[in-house]
């Protein structure tokens, strides 16, 4: 359960970009999810939980290098734009395999601990190559719909983390649409 007083987004107007907020005075579910494992090396996941994209919203913030998250991660990474720090409800497969992880995932676009609010389900992907111990490289996409007007709701985003004894060079980009409105 996490943070019991919080301002929560409720909706999300991409044409006049504007959002509405409440403030929820309840526990809410953070993280609820249920594994089966198909292999040693690839597993099924339902419930609530963080969405497969972006290095730094998969990171927990005792791992972040800086205080805060980068404001493009928390504005355009699906499920932090929203408020829902980057968590949604859904389906997640996931596998690793000598020296790639990926992950594929279908979610429901709402957020934490909310509904669907159109007919359409959200696709997000992962994969991250490990091409040495020290240089790891990796990209996501995610397709979506946002509101009950089903704009459109797109992201992709890359990385590049190097790290060679104590010193580490990271870094990513992401880019979205939402309806006619394009970010990075």
């Amino acid at each position: 359960f996490g943070n019991t007083a919080r301002t929560v987004v409720t909706s999300v107007d991409f044409a006049r970009s504007s959002t509405k907020t409440t403030s929820a005075a309840r526990p809410l579910l953070l993280d609820a999810q249920a594994n089966y494992a198909l292999s040693t090396s690839e597993k099924l996941s339902f419930g609530l939980f963080k969405i497969p994209f972006s290095y730094e919203n998969l990171a927990s913030s005792t791992e972040l290098d800086t205080i805060n998250r980068a404001q493009v991660v928390e504005k355009l990474v699906p499920g932090r734009d929203i408020g829902s720090q980057g968590r949604d409800i859904g389906v997640q497969f996931s596998g690793v395999r000598e020296r790639l992880d990926y992950f594929l995932g279908v979610f429901n676009g709402g957020g934490i601990n909310a509904s669907d609010d159109n007919g359409g389900k959200d696709l997000a992907a992962r994969a991250v190559f490990r091409a040495t111990d020290a240089l790891a490289l990796g990209a996501s996409w995610y397709d979506g719909e946002a509101g009950a007007s089903a704009t459109t709701h797109d992201r992709q985003g890359g990385e590049v983390s190097y790290r060679q004894g104590p010193w580490t060079v990271r870094g990513e980009y992401v880019s979205g649409k939402d309806g006619s409105i394009r970010a990075a």
